[in-house]
């Protein structure tokens, strides 16, 4: 698990699946000014981006 994930400046393309896929996670996700298409060459049962998980924000820097 991760939190905090920052995702920037990319180039993704030509790929079999999803060009970005972000599994279980701890929150504060932040995707900016990536180039993403040409994905999914092999399945087309997702889209460019893939989530996995659960909407939750637990800020592991929060008391109690």
């Amino acid at each position: 698990m991760a939190a905090r994930i920052l995702v920037r400046h990319n180039s993704i393309y030509r790929v079999p699946r999803a060009g970005i896929k972000l599994g279980w996670h701890w929150g504060g996700i932040k995707l900016s000014t990536n180039d993403v298409f040409d994905t999914v060459l092999e399945t087309e049962t997702m889209g460019l981006f893939n989530k996995l998980g659960r909407d939750r924000y637990w800020d592991p820097d929060r008391a109690g």
